[in-house]
């Protein structure tokens, strides 16, 4: 006889995914540095000088075009950063590039890392991102693309809408549900 623990519910209502949440809560960063989560794919040095170089040519663009000032202020949102381990390394590929000047980037740049758990985003600019948010290069913020009206900092303080020229999302679609994507 099987046994129903909960009726037919849509996914992002159900205790499965209340459950999922749970988790992430309590394990903050560890998700992905103790090895519960796969995340090298996504968030491997090759694939943060990709993006770098895209974001570098991107700008190039619009500034040629006229869309964008030259000189101007960049801000670049990342989306479930997760671990840090992207934007460390999207960092290091902007510092490092020798196929564009990617310092030129990284001196106009507004990075504002993300992720829908307070603990998430504490526990990376704890670690890795340390250096980034006390050099100013890096702004911690909590948001979570499910609700998307509670953008704010990590004491919970509203954030303004910023002008964003490019949004990084590695790792979101398998936490949220479909009808927001």
């Amino acid at each position: 006889m099987p046994i129903v623990v909960e009726e037919k519910t849509p996914y992002d209502q159900s205790l499965l995914w209340k459950i999922h949440d749970a988790y992430f809560e309590k394990r903050g960063a560890a998700a992905w540095s103790r090895g519960d989560i796969p995340y090298k794919a996504t968030c491997n040095y090759g694939i943060a000088h990709q993006v770098a170089l895209y974001v570098v040519n991107a700008v190039a663009r619009l500034e040629k075009l006229g869309r964008l000032e030259k000189g101007a202020p960049i801000t670049l949102v990342e989306v479930a950063g997760g671990s840090g381990e992207f934007t460390a390394n999207f960092f290091r590929a902007l510092d490092n590039s020798v196929e564009v000047d990617g310092r030129a980037i990284a001196s106009r740049l507004r990075y504002l890392f993300t992720d829908y758990s307070t603990r998430i985003v504490s526990d990376a600019v704890s670690g890795k991102l340390a250096k980034l948010v006390e050099s100013d290069r890096l702004i911690p913020l909590v948001f979570d693309m499910r609700r998307p009206e509670l953008f704010h900092d990590l004491t919970g303080v509203p954030v303004e809408e910023a002008s964003i020229l490019t949004v990084i999302c590695n790792y979101a679609c398998c936490v949220l549900p479909h009808k927001v994507i």
